[in-house]
């Protein structure tokens, strides 16, 4: 094997000059602080406590669609939102129709509504929890991430 190949395996990972035995890596990998989605905001994050409240608001509105599933998810950590979305969710448990149909119950279940939109300017308040810090890692160039 060629020398430099042997270094990046030695660093844990193979690069993608390192596939081509002939030309190795020249750089070592980065390490996890380091890497591009945790650059922005690793001194951010390392700054909050557990349990401390968070004010996140979306500063640009990600077109990848998990990125904005992610960014979802952490909006359902509000407790103001959380509890809508509880409280409609009872709603439309109280509102379902059954009815029988062949001897058994059949249920007419309603679509959900779309409470929370990740939308540019949308902000919410949630407490920090050590948890959600590779969520917010991953979506922070998106993000507004300060103390509340």
């Amino acid at each position: 094997m060629d020398r430099p190949y042997l270094a990046c395996l030695a660093w844990g990972v193979v690069c993608s000059a390192s596939r081509d035995l002939r030309v190795g890596c020249q750089n070592p990998p980065r390490s996890v602080h380091e890497s591009s989605a945790m650059s922005d905001t690793t001194c951010n994050l390392d700054q909050f406590k557990a349990g401390q409240p968070i004010r996140c608001t979306i500063t640009k509105e990600p077109r990848a669609e998990d990125k904005s599933q992610t960014i979802a998810r952490l909006m359902r950590h509000d407790p103001a939102m959380a509890k809508s979305l509880r409280k409609a969710q009872r709603g439309r448990e109280k509102r379902m129709i059954v009815y029988t149909r062949g001897g058994r119950d059949w249920y007419q279940r309603e679509r959900c509504g779309k409470i929370l939109r990740v939308k540019e300017g949308e902000s919410w308040t949630m407490p920090f929890t050590f948890q959600i810090a590779p969520d917010l890692a991953a979506v922070a160039t998106f993000l507004k991430i300060e103390s509340a």
